[in-house]
């Protein structure tokens, strides 16, 4: 794949974290993403959000950049371009450089938030890792390129992953 610049940050725990331009595969993969997710959603309350232009602050002092979410009560602050509060769903788009704050940094943060449902999107083993509030703890799913996937917390949403893992993105 061809070199990627660091355009934009997030703030993690705190801290600023320089934040990969994404790669054409992923935006391809978010952009079909959000479509599924945009012709599901039509007439609910709900508003499917790839967040290229958006961030998301779950709390003060953190600055998110989730690929997709999906918010039911968004608040929108259009001087800083954030929206505020929880997402019902965050889906993250790994590559090898931000993988590990995937599934470690971001991770916590979500959970720690409460955020009802997280997929984790990964392009090189095409595979989707979806963690689902139970209670007080996340149950977990991994599906494979070639499944239907169920968006929990969006009641009879489902995903066709052979589309977003479609040959002619790789």
């Amino acid at each position: 794949m061809a070199d990627q610049q660091y355009t934009d940050y997030e703030i993690i725990n705190g801290i600023t974290q320089p934040k990969l331009t994404p790669y054409w595969q992923i935006k391809a993969i978010a952009s079909e993403l959000h479509g599924q997710l945009w012709l599901y959603l039509q007439g609910k309350p709900y508003r499917v959000i790839e967040s290229y232009a958006l961030s998301l602050e779950i709390d003060s002092a953190d600055v998110y950049k989730p690929d997709v979410y999906v918010v039911s009560t968004p608040s929108y602050d259009a001087q800083s371009s954030k929206f505020t509060g929880l997402p019902d769903l965050i889906v993250e788009i790994i590559t090898p450089e931000d993988g590990i704050i995937c599934y470690t940094d971001k991770f916590m943060a979500y959970t720690e938030a409460r955020v009802p449902e997280y997929w984790i999107i990964n392009t090189y083993t095409k595979t989707v890792q979806t963690y689902i509030l139970n209670g007080e703890r996340y149950d977990t799913r991994l599906y494979f390129e070639n499944d239907t996937a169920l968006v929990e917390s969006l009641n009879g949403c489902k995903i066709n992953l052979q589309k977003i893992f479609s040959a002619d993105l790789f």
